[in-house]
């Protein structure tokens, strides 16, 4: 499941994470005689010896240790997909919910990863590019949920937003530049005028000082 949380701020890559989660399998309401809990991200029960003999529980307890086992790497895998394609997005590592199997072995069978989602401060291109990480982020597990979906489809706002933004940002300096060239044409122009409005002077060069053709004799 991937759940989003907004942030009033953006100033930068930290204003605003989403969450991206692997939803419970509704199947596993079935194993609800085990004990369900919230346990450190990395732990090492599922790898404990088991407080109850595999032999000693019933063919009913031993299908909920084989979903349980199915559901724990099931999980482990979605979040590792999240996480890879996130990159340096994702602000932390995988977080995981735990249930406490028949057999008194923990678990994993839900999962977190936080990933940055903030739009890019005045750079409508680099948005673009965050939202198409975060938009193959919420989509790389094999099975994504439908909260994946949403994060997914939320990403594609921003980016579609960010296109506008930026196309609105080039027409603006296509339009600076146009300015400027005509600014450009019009200054021979001016200087055309200016010569065209001299007076034109009939003086004879021969009445001038130092001419070589004012010549006395």
């Amino acid at each position: 499941m991937l759940t989003s949380v907004t942030s009033n701020q953006t100033s930068g890559f930290q204003s605003l994470t989403q969450s991206i989660t692997n939803e419970k399998d509704q199947s596993l309401a079935s194993l609800n005689q085990g004990k369900q809990a919230s346990l450190p991200s990395n732990p090492s029960n599922s790898s404990k010896p088991t407080n109850k003999a595999l032999a000693q529980l019933t063919r009913e307890e031993k299908n909920q240790v084989q979903k349980l086992k199915n559901r724990d790497l099931e999980v482990k895998a979605h979040e590792q997909a999240h996480l890879s394609a996130a990159g340096n997005l994702s602000i932390s590592g995988a977080t995981y919910n735990y249930t406490t199997g028949p057999n008194g072995v923990a678990y994993v069978t839900g999962g977190d990863v936080k990933i940055d989602a903030s739009p890019v401060l005045n750079d409508p291109a680099a948005t673009i590019k965050k939202a198409k990480i975060i938009h193959r982020a919420a989509l790389a597990p094999v099975n994504p949920s439908k909260q994946d979906q949403l994060v997914a489809n939320q990403a594609l706002t921003l980016e579609q937003k960010s296109r506008v933004e930026l196309s609105q940002a080039n027409n603006k300096q296509q339009e600076q530049i146009n300015q400027q060239e005509q600014a450009k044409e019009a200054e021979p122009s001016k200087q055309d005028n200016y010569q065209a409005a001299q007076p034109f002077s009939t003086e004879s060069n021969s009445s001038r000082p130092g001419s070589l053709f004012n010549i006395s004799a």
